[in-house]
């Protein structure tokens, strides 16, 4: 027989296996791998140690770990190999896959420690050993051989794997059958010393053929991928409603997508090799041009790049102009090297459209709020002079003694306090015009509720007699944050209602509480007719109700005076009992201090 140095080859073995464990980690790392890829180091790693092991002299080693542990990582190493090619191949769990295995695994353990440490049988160790190491590279080798014709691309490579593992398998086949028959072949030693180093020079053939499977496998499932991929995005490009532009570092376009006909009617090849920027409306040419040079300028250094978007009118292929949004975005490498850009681009025409309509509401409506400001400032002076007239006459009246001899001055007081107001309300318009956007836009700012009630009580005995009865409830401190002109005018209001539908004998309840942080105030009349059954449309315009027959007024009262409540952050409401007492309630929160 030839004669082989055991040690060295010994060595060479677990250093080529230590090798492609390190080739194995580094694709690992480096790139993207596949399910089965560690399995791999693992049973390179295994075969490397469990070599050095058998060559290990029992001085150094005690036999027990040698025997046990030399040949536990030679089989381990097997099983993870058909591991990772289950895995890889993505086969279903079944019960002659990897539980077969252990079972085989199992069985070897347990016999070769019974006839090492019960019987020490050195012959059918060496046997059992031989035969299920046989067994399983014969499943590593003509397995995947069969799972891979489903995948043609792999198959080759699989082939020189299986080959590779064909003499190993069949010295190990001979060496179980040679210890079974007590040495069928006559002047043939195949003891471990004489037969370790074919063993170990066929696993080194076996290992050049591991390491070529390894990395062809995982090169081709990255080919696989890519392909995949490629048809993927060829089929969502192609699919998709928006325009999809590649350019590369020259700004000239290398793909576009069929939309890209439907949209602005030009053909693929119409755009390859064209500058983005030749179908940018020239109106705009140079501030778009602009933006994308610093963009472009910004993103070739910059690692976290972020697209921008731009709104452009694009020349179409028949001249006409479309405006499209266009996102920019970068493409880069895995080192941020950048090499292109994407352009996403998709029809706004029609949202333009509605922004011009929109725009033209807009003036429409500016110009009708002027308008009406033009209107109030005209009413504003058209009744300041017959309320000046008014005022005037009430001074003449007073100074040449006309109310001692008529008794008319009560009604002269109610008059002048009737002017007043009216100007007061078209001062405050007048003011407020000239310091806010919007004519009746609050101005909210703190209210001591006590004081702001009392003047309010005052106010409408001067305007109406002494028909109030007043029940303050509150406490020191309650502080209102409101418009104070908005809600003087929604309590006299709502006092002005209560009058003016109530009869002139019956007393009118203005009632003020606090309730945790909301103040309550109550206005509380009889009605002095039928009232509807559902008093919530009261506060609708130009409502009224049945018993309004006769009295002034235009349905508009309430309705002012539940904008205003809102206004102000409050709530209003109007309930009736069985004897006509109308109440309103309404609410404001009270400022916390």
């Amino acid at each position: 027989m030839i004669s082989f140095d055991p040690i060295t080859l010994a060595v060479v073995s677990a250093l080529l296996n230590c090798a492609m464990a390190f080739l194995l980690l580094h694709a690992w790392s480096r790139s993207k791998t596949y399910p089965g890829f560690g399995l791999w180091v693992a049973g390179s790693v295994c075969w490397a140690v469990g070599s050095v092991m058998s060559v290990v002299r029992p001085e150094f080693l005690p036999i027990s770990v040698i025997i046990l542990g030399g040949n536990t990582l030679n089989m381990m190493h097997v099983m993870l190999y058909y591991e990772g090619f289950r895995r890889y191949y993505q086969l279903p769990h079944a019960w002659w896959g990897a539980p077969l295995n252990i079972g085989i695994f199992t069985v070897e353990f347990l016999f070769r420690s019974y006839f090492y440490f019960v019987d020490d049988s050195f012959a059918l160790r060496s046997a059992l050993n031989s035969c299920m190491l046989a067994i399983l590279f014969t499943r590593v080798m003509i397995e995947p051989l069969f799972f891979s014709r489903s995948r043609p691309r792999v198959f080759p490579i699989q082939i020189v794997w299986s080959t590779s593992v064909i003499p190993v398998v069949f010295l190990l086949i001979v060496r179980s059958l040679w210890y079974m028959t007590d040495g069928f072949i006559d002047d043939v030693n195949l003891t471990m010393d004489p037969v370790l180093p074919y063993l170990l020079l066929f696993g080194l053939i076996a290992q050049f053929g591991q390491i070529y499977t390894f990395l062809s496998l995982t090169n081709a499932r990255i080919v696989e991928d890519l392909i995949s991929s490629k048809e993927l995005f060829k089929s969502l490009t192609e699919s998709a409603p928006n325009v999809i532009w590649q350019i590369d570092l020259d700004r000239k376009i290398t793909y576009s997508t069929p939309a890209c006909k439907k949209i602005l009617g030009y053909e693929h090849k119409d755009v390859l090799h064209c500058y983005v920027t030749d179908f940018i409306a020239k109106a705009v040419h140079d501030d778009f041009f602009y933006r994308l040079k610093k963009y472009f300028e910004h993103n070739e250094t910059d690692v976290k790049a972020r697209p921008f978007n731009a709104e452009y009118p694009l020349i179409c292929k028949d001249g006409s102009l479309l405006w499209c949004e266009a996102m920019v975005n970068v493409l880069k490498d895995q080192r941020s090297i950048v090499h292109g850009y994407i352009f996403i681009l998709w029809d706004i025409s029609q949202r333009k459209q509605e922004e011009a309509r929109l725009n033209v509401q807009l003036e429409e409506e500016s110009r009708l709020r002027q308008e009406q400001e033009h209107f109030l400032d005209m009413i504003s002076h058209e009744y300041r002079t017959p309320l000046a007239i008014i005022q005037s006459s009430v001074d003449v009246f007073r100074r040449k003694n006309v109310v001692r001899e008529t008794g008319l001055k009560d009604n002269l007081d109610r008059i002048q306090r009737a002017t007043e107001r009216l100007l007061d309300v078209f001062e405050t318009t007048h003011r407020r015009k000239g310091t806010q956007n919007r004519l009746l836009q609050p101005v909210f700012v703190e209210i001591d509720a006590a004081a702001f009630f009392l003047k309010i009580h005052k106010a409408a005995v001067a305007l109406w007699g002494e028909r109030f009865t007043v029940g303050n409830h509150l406490s020191p401190g309650c502080i209102l944050y409101a418009d104070e002109y908005l809600l003087r005018t929604i309590v006299l209001n709502l006092l002005e209602n209560a009058v003016k539908y109530s009869p002139a004998d019956q007393p009118v309840a203005l009632q003020l509480r606090r309730c945790n942080s909301l103040l309550e105030v109550m206005i509380v009349n009889t009605a002095n007719g039928p009232l509807p059954d559902d008093l919530g449309e009261l506060f609708k315009k130009y409502r009224r109700g049945a018993n309004s027959s006769g009295i002034s007024g235009t349905g508009m009262g309430l309705h002012l005076v539940k904008h205003g409540v809102h206004q102000c952050g409050g709530a209003v409401e109007l309930s009736a009992d069985a004897e006509c007492k109308v109440m309103a309630k309404v609410t404001f929160p009270l400022l916390n201090r």
